[in-house]
């Protein structure tokens, strides 16, 4: 069972990573093709919005979690960071101009910022801390080598098909995460039973 959520919460990780990994590197050419206002200067200032952002309900988040409910609270940041996440694609589409994309940034910021911070705690949890460092250092390699796959599979689908086909398949990964983080939620953790003692 602790396998099992081991695996929910790293497919999580993994595929909502490798969904914005899908635009990141061609973002700025996204917006310079459908935002009038978009310049070097205020693509750049939407990069920042986005770091400045993770990093700061990244630290409020943290001090939420010290009060009530602890469980439920890493359990709800991992769903509703999904969420956010899944949902910033669809803010990129409808955006008209640089203050909708200053804003979708900002929603994406808080979104990792929630997924991570529960992502750390709950693997904490869930992992043996004898394999913990050593299971974050395989994740981290399978999570970079997700990410360059998945900038050359972006930029395929974007020169072939158009960025409005990769954007459907970014929310349709980001959906899938969120389920993940759903059955996680509700996957209770099974204590090992003790094995009865034979008798002599």
């Amino acid at each position: 069972m602790v396998k099992h959520r081991a695996k929910l919460l790293a497919a999580t990780d993994l595929i909502l990573a490798s969904a914005f990994g899908m635009i990141l590197p061609i973002l700025p050419i996204f917006l310079m093709d459908r935002i009038t206002d978009a310049t070097l200067l205020t693509i750049a200032l939407s990069y920042s919005f986005f770091f400045v952002s993770k990093a700061f309900f990244s630290w409020i988040f943290s001090l939420f979690l010290s009060h009530g409910d602890y469980l439920a609270r890493i359990k709800s940041g991992l769903f509703f960071g999904s969420l956010l996440i899944t949902i910033t694609p669809f803010l990129y589409f409808i955006s008209s101009d640089m203050t909708h994309i200053f804003l979708a940034q900002i929603v994406l910021g808080l979104g990792f910022a929630f997924l991570k911070t529960s992502w750390m705690h709950l693997t904490h949890q869930t992992i043996e801390e004898f394999f913990h460092e050593t299971i974050l250092h395989v994740h981290g390699f399978i999570l970079t080598f997700c990410l360059a796959l998945a900038a050359a599979i972006g930029g395929f689908i974007a020169f072939h098909f158009g960025f409005a086909l990769l954007l459907e398949i970014m929310i349709g990964f980001g959906l899938i995460a969120t389920i993940f983080s759903v059955i996680f939620a509700f996957t209770k953790e099974k204590k090992p039973s003790k094995r009865k003692k034979k008798k002599s």
